[in-house]
């Protein structure tokens, strides 16, 4: 039972009192709460005209950047030696991770801690990979895994014990995955029931998330990931069986924590196993479905679609899952245009690219900016490879781009300062 102060039972009776004279009830007060709640929310997070330009400099010279350095490693990879393979992979990675712990130890470049710990995270565990390829040479790939994520895990838990980043625990969680994964093909354990302890393990620790508002944007991933393990390791036991009955129940108290702790992942995962269920599963009904692939235009314009759609359930009340959405569609439609284009005029579509960037910084989209981000760097490094393949040139250009753009971002921010406190 909640005790209140005397201040507070004066305030609560105040309030009361207010409610009574103006008919309003419990409900109001707390849906007027929510919404004051999401105004402060999105009022705290604009962004200037001047500081969503310098992001858009920021995140189109970081991925030329990338891209160049991946041709440029791609196309010198079979010239050089072991020793230089692993500092150009491993070094980057280790060196990009102190970067993001030094960026993180200090509040004025703490946003920038972010994009370090992102290159950490991809090129670490190649890096690790790439060690051991030149070193320890062997045929035993799940022994590499587990060798590979144990310490990245325990880095990337470590660094977030200190800093508290949600990315952090992102990535620590994708490592123990990866370390899960191979321990269990390594030791050849039971596929149903490995596959029944990491899903729990992993549901209960989303759960957790969803109760605690700074890591629930972690959480649509994560129930993904989890809601596939669990119930095939609980199908892998009772399905087909006399207790087939126990998978439903599971899903409907899911579908009931989700509806109380406003989960709207984990409510439309749940209504897609209950369809699931009643259709026969995916060896059932589903198999009579004829799929087609999409051709170029059509990928534009489903793409488009469903980046509107995406759009407008993030603005309505309606349960969806819309960053999935909307990543979806913008991945669809920025590959349909860079497909649909000549050869001669697909470098258009890396400008459409840089496009759906800045449509990401307007719409506040997280998923629209990597998937805008992921195409640029793309289209980049195929082109690269059909066009300018073993040309070093190409990619130091790309990467001297790169960094000139970067440059120019953070120009304009010192003389846009400047001007506005000399207005």
């Amino acid at each position: 039972m909640t005790v209140f102060s005397a201040a507070q039972k004066d305030g609560l009776e105040q309030i009361l009192r207010l409610m009574d004279a103006n008919n309003l009830s419990g409900a109001d007060v707390k849906k007027a709460a929510a919404e004051r709640k999401k105004e402060q929310k999105s009022g705290g997070n604009e962004i200037s005209k001047g500081e969503m330009i310098m992001r858009l400099f920021a995140y189109m010279g970081g991925a030329l950047i990338f891209a160049g350095l991946s041709v440029f490693i791609e196309t010198i990879w079979d010239d050089i030696g072991s020793l230089p393979r692993v500092i150009i992979t491993l070094g980057t990675g280790f060196t990009a991770y102190i970067c993001g712990v030094v960026f993180a130890l200090d509040k004025r470049f703490e946003k920038a801690a972010t994009p370090a710990f992102i290159l950490a995270f991809i090129m670490q565990p190649m890096g690790l990979f790439v060690l051991l390829d030149e070193y320890f040479p062997g045929d035993n790939a799940a022994l590499g895994g587990m060798v590979v994520f144990a310490p990245l895990a325990i880095q990337q838990l470590l660094t977030f014990i200190k800093f508290r980043f949600s990315s952090l625990l992102l990535y620590s969680l994708l490592y123990l995955l990866g370390f899960a994964f191979s321990f269990v093909e390594y030791f050849d354990l039971d596929r149903g029931a490995s596959s029944l302890v990491l899903g729990t393990f992993l549901l209960l620790s989303t759960i957790n998330m969803q109760l605690k508002e700074k890591f629930r944007e972690l959480t649509p991933l994560f129930f993904v990931i989890a809601t596939v393990l669990f119930f095939s390791g609980v199908y892998y036991f009772v399905g087909r069986t006399v207790f087939d009955s126990i998978a439903l129940s599971l899903i409907l108290s899911l579908l009931g924590f989700a509806v109380l702790k406003e989960s709207k992942t984990l409510y439309v995962l749940c209504m897609i196993y209950i369809a699931g269920y009643f259709c026969g599963g995916p060896g059932g009904g589903w198999s009579n479905f004829d799929w087609h692939f999409y051709n170029q235009v059509t990928a534009v314009f489903t793409g488009t679609s469903l980046v509107l759609a995406g759009q407008w359930l993030r603005r309505s009340n309606y349960i969806s899952l819309h960053p999935l959405w909307m990543f979806v569609g913008t991945s669809f439609a920025l590959g349909g245009l860079y497909s649909l284009f000549p050869v001669a005029l697909q470098p258009v579509a890396i400008g459409f690219a840089g496009i759906a960037i800045y449509a990401a910084l307007l719409l506040k989209s997280r998923a629209v900016l990597a998937a805008a981000v992921l195409s640029m760097i793309s289209f980049i490094v195929a082109y690269s490879a059909e066009h300018f393949a073993n040309t070093i040139g190409w990619p130091i250009m790309l990467m001297a781009l790169g960094i000139i753009i970067l440059g120019a971002g953070f120009m304009f921010a010192r003389l846009s300062g400047r001007i506005k406190a000399s207005a």
